[in-house]
């Protein structure tokens, strides 16, 4: 069974043990001050003020979100690089550009499990496997890291990690793949509205969901294995947003899950002029 194969079967598992979302149009959205609870979700967030709206996502149920081949591993089965670079750099965490470690996944609190954020707010952690932290603000963020003994990224070196060492416009590649990293194109419903819905062989792509529909969510770190490059650091597109520092303020990179224009949103290079709902962080740390 292949990745994409298997990321559906877990979504039907998803919405028949959960009602499935509804729509709420001509909104934006937006969480509050708060840092937000275990289980709390957000809807698709888009930037074109003629077209917002919400979609609630269905939550995982337990004992999905792993991968197919089921070890609760990171894909090389070490947490580091296969060539081992991460060797400078703390556990969990991966050199890039050979001037910073970066957490190799989304920041989770330390209790997170793959169907849970869990509830412990004492430090972030960089952990496979979990569902990441959602993070109200900056500072939440930026103290998450600092108790772990890290520091919030920079917004360079957030996009230095994405683009990888070729500084593509997604960490991929040059070019957007729809069902490569979490967003809201990898899990369209390809037989449900044809003529309208153009799937080819029963996968997505670029903006199949305004076309097909279909159930999406956030999934635990990791989930999506070609959702890197070189550098190792996975999930820089889609999943969650990403607080960065730029040196006076937080500045949102990398997407999110529900992003009605995941085109443009994943973009390494894409800052948002609005606030997305579904924010986390990853930290960083000199080598």
């Amino acid at each position: 069974m292949d990745h994409a194969t298997w990321m559906r079967i877990t979504l039907v598992i998803a919405g028949a043990a959960m009602a499935s979302g509804s729509l709420v149009a001509s909104c934006r959205a937006h969480l509050g001050t708060d840092d937000t609870g275990p289980g709390e979700t957000g809807g698709t967030d888009t930037d074109d003020d003629t077209g917002n709206h919400c979609v609630d996502d269905t939550s995982l149920p337990d004992d999905t979100g792993k991968p197919p081949d089921d070890t609760g591993k990171p894909p090389d089965d070490t947490g580091k690089p296969p060539d081992d670079t991460a060797d400078a750099c703390p556990e969990g965490m991966a050199l890039v550009a050979e001037k910073v470690c970066m957490d190799r996944w989304e920041a989770s609190r330390p209790d997170a499990t793959s169907s849970s954020m869990g509830t412990d707010t004492s430090a972030a952690t960089s952990r496979y496997g979990v569902r990441a932290w959602m993070a109200a603000d900056a500072s939440i963020a930026a103290a998450a890291c600092e108790a772990a003994g890290k520091r919030l990224c920079s917004t360079a070196e957030w996009i230095g990690a994405c683009g990888g060492p070729d500084a593509t416009a997604y960490p991929y590649g040059e070019a957007y793949e729809a069902e490569t990293c979490n967003g809201i194109d990898a899990f369209c419903d390809c037989g449900s509205k044809a003529p309208e819905c153009t799937c080819v062989d029963g996968h997505g792509y670029a903006d199949c969901y305004d076309d097909c529909g279909g159930e999406f969510g956030q999934f635990p770190t990791g989930s999506f294995p070609g959702c890197t490059n070189e550098y190792g650091v996975y999930d820089l597109s889609g999943n969650l947003w990403e607080y960065t520092w730029d040196g006076a303020a937080g500045v949102l990179k990398g997407g999110a899950y529900n992003c009605g224009d995941s085109v443009t949103n994943h973009r390494c290079d894409f800052v948002p002029d609005w606030t997305p709902s579904a924010r986390g962080f990853r930290c960083c740390a000199d080598p």
